[in-house]
């Protein structure tokens, strides 16, 4: 467990494959664990919100024209009915963070990137 992050340390990282535009968040989730990166989690997301003048600058750019919608995968969420989630937090085009749960079932695009340390 981590007691601080260094948030220059932050990647942002899509895990695309050459010709892929997107992955199910659970191939993503695979492909993050599979690379050995630390996935940052709900404490982290918390901490960004509870602090929004944190958030590393390179959560509010664009990626494709598309505003970068930023995954937290280091915990998923569980519904009553069995489905996982995780977090996600972007700048809308008014300057207002927002953050929203996705199903990992549905795809991940590569402007939603997911915030990860290397190892």
């Amino acid at each position: 467990a981590l007691t601080e992050v260094d948030l220059s340390e932050i990647l942002l990282e899509a895990h695309l494959k050459s010709r892929e535009t997107s992955i199910t968040g659970e191939e993503r989730l695979r492909r993050l664990i599979a690379a050995d990166r630390i996935r940052l989690d709900l404490g982290v997301f918390k901490t960004l919100w509870d602090n929004k003048e944190m958030i590393p600058a390179s959560f509010s750019g664009r990626t494709n024209n598309n505003a970068t919608c930023v995954f937290f995968d280091g915990q998923t969420l569980r519904s009553p009915h069995g489905k996982r989630y995780t977090l996600s937090l972007y700048l809308h085009d008014d300057g207002t963070w927002y953050w929203n749960v996705y199903w990992l079932g549905l795809d991940r695009l590569v402007s939603d990137p997911s915030a990860v340390l290397a190892r």
